[in-house]
C-alpha cells in the first residue's frame, strides 16, 4: 500500500493523468491521499493561479488612431485596494460594550500596474533603438496612455497614467527589459463637477 509519504507528485503529471476533470470543477485526487496531500495539491494550484499574466500589449495617444503593439509580449500584474473609512464610536448592544470598528464608507483606490517585458534587436547586434524610443515617448508622455490587452478588458481599464519606468542592466547588446509602474485613470471629463 502506498502512502502518501512516499508518493512524490508533480501538477503536470497531475494533469497529464486525468486526476482532475477541468479548471471549473475542484481538484480530485485518489482515495488513498490523506488530507495534507490535497492541502499540498491546493496550494500548489492557487500559487499557479497567482503567477503575472502575459499578453499582447498595445499603446497608443487619444488622439492616435493606430496602436503600438510591443513586440514581445510583456508580462502584465495588477494589484487593487480599497479605501475604507473606519471609526471607534462607543458600541453596545443590550447594554453590552462590543469591539471592533465601523466601516462608514469605502471606495476603491486606482489598479497598481506594473509592466515588465524585454525587447530584442533579431536583425543585428545592436541595441533595439526602435522600440525604445517609442516606449520612451509613452513613458515620458505628460498624458494619459490608452491601453489595450486582454486583462485590461477583465479590469474594464482603457487609460493608464505612468509614474515611472526602468530600463535595467540586461546582458546582451541586442537585449534591453524595461519595467513599467502606472496606476489606471478612470477619469472622464463628462463625469467632471464643478
Amino acid at each position: 500500500m502506498t502512502t502518501v509519504q512516499n508518493v512524490k507528485y508533480n501538477l503536470r503529471e497531475v494533469r497529464t493523468n486525468r486526476l482532475y476533470i477541468d479548471a471549473a470543477q475542484p481538484f480530485v485526487l485518489p482515495p488513498y491521499w490523506e488530507s495534507t496531500a490535497m492541502a499540498e495539491a491546493n496550494a500548489e494550484l492557487v500559487a499557479l493561479k497567482n503567477l503575472p499574466f502575459s499578453c499582447p500589449l498595445a499603446f497608443s495617444w487619444e488622439d492616435e488612431p493606430e496602436w503600438w503593439v510591443f513586440p514581445i509580449d510583456p508580462v502584465i500584474t495588477i494589484s487593487g485596494s480599497n479605501n475604507i473609512v473606519k471609526r471607534t464610536p462607543m458600541k453596545t448592544a443590550a447594554g453590552i460594550a462590543s469591539r471592533g470598528t465601523v466601516k462608514e464608507l469605502w471606495s476603491q483606490n486606482d489598479y497598481d500596474i506594473t509592466i515588465s517585458g524585454l525587447f530584442i534587436n533579431a536583425t543585428d547586434n545592436k541595441i533595439p533603438g526602435n522600440d525604445l524610443l517609442k516606449l520612451r515617448g509613452y513613458c515620458e508622455g505628460r498624458q494619459t496612455v490608452r491601453v489595450m490587452a486582454d486583462l485590461f478588458t477583465v479590469f474594464n481599464i482603457k487609460r493608464v497614467a505612468i509614474e515611472s519606468f526602468d530600463l535595467p542592466f540586461t546582458p546582451g547588446k541586442a537585449n534591453q527589459q524595461f519595467t513599467i509602474k502606472a496606476v489606471s485613470d478612470d477619469f472622464n471629463v463628462d463625469s467632471l463637477i464643478v
